[in-house]
């Protein structure tokens, strides 16, 4: 795997996918630049659903810190095919993990939270199961924003939050 450093003026972003279950919590980095994907054969930490909020922050300090910066000329990172490949390989883990047969059973009561670290902020973005596999973004203002943080208790409980938004909105 090559390491990658920043260049010029490019704005790094760190991004995080968090999907919790009614049984777990399941946090992958994603890397890249404006796209960004999970790593080859990468799969997301897993937490029981119950985590208190300092293991979340510290899942999420952990996962941001394996996200990396990939420039768009490296064409083998952004393989659409081994996009896929990944894709499938997280989600036949999270189906192992929970126990269910199919994606819809594993995602049922789920909800999807987009974490974003930059410019000095930490952006929380709920979203919520939709039709047939797809997910809908809460409005703006369900999103939590934090300042920039490396205490896992307050990073942790504004992910809880996040998440708790996610699975009560009502729209």
């Amino acid at each position: 795997m090559t390491k990658y450093k920043r260049q010029g003026p490019h704005p790094i972003s760190q991004y995080v996918d968090v999907h919790q279950t009614e049984k777990l919590t399941a946090l992958q980095s994603l890397s890249g630049y404006r796209l960004v994907r999970p790593e080859d054969g990468s799969v997301p930490e897993f937490l029981p659903a119950d985590s208190d909020a300092r293991e979340l922050g510290r899942a999420l300090l952990d996962a941001f810190g394996r996200c990396r910066y990939v420039p768009p000329e490296d064409e083998e990172f952004y393989n659409m095919n081994k996009y896929y490949e990944n894709y499938a390989h997280s989600e036949k883990e999270i189906l192992r993990r929970t126990g269910k047969r199919t994606k819809s059973e594993a995602y049922k009561n789920a909800v999807w939270c987009e974490v974003r670290r930059e410019e000095r902020q930490i952006h929380m973005q709920p979203f919520r199961p939709a039709t047939r596999g797809n997910w809908d973004m809460l409005p703006a203002e369900m999103c939590v924003v934090i300042p920039e943080t490396t205490d896992e208790e307050p990073l942790g409980a504004a992910l809880k939050l996040a998440l708790e938004r996610g699975r009560t909105f009502e729209g």
